[in-house]
C-alpha cells in the first residue's frame, strides 16, 4: 500500500507542469487544496518532508485534513 506522502510527491510532480495554471487560479482569487479524510481507530500519523512541503508551496496547494476517530 502506498503511503500518503509518496502519493502526494508523485501527484505534485505531475502537477508542476501546470504551475502557471495554479498561479492564475490563485491570482484570480481562487484556491486549490488536497482534501484528505483521515480515518483512524487508534493513534496514527504521517510525516510530510520539507521537499513535499516545498512542492505544495510552489504550486500554491493547501493541505486540508478532516480527522475521524
Amino acid at each position: 500500500m502506498e503511503i500518503l506522502q509518496e502519493f502526494l510527491h508523485r501527484t505534485c510532480d505531475e502537477l508542476l507542469e501546470h504551475k502557471a495554471l495554479f498561479r492564475r487560479v490563485r491570482d484570480n482569487g481562487g484556491h486549490t487544496d488536497f482534501f484528505i479524510g483521515w480515518f483512524t481507530s487508534n493513534n496514527s500519523g504521517e510525516t510530510f518532508d520539507s521537499e513535499l512541503l516545498g512542492k505544495l508551496v510552489e504550486l500554491g496547494i493547501d493541505l486540508d485534513f478532516d480527522v475521524y476517530g
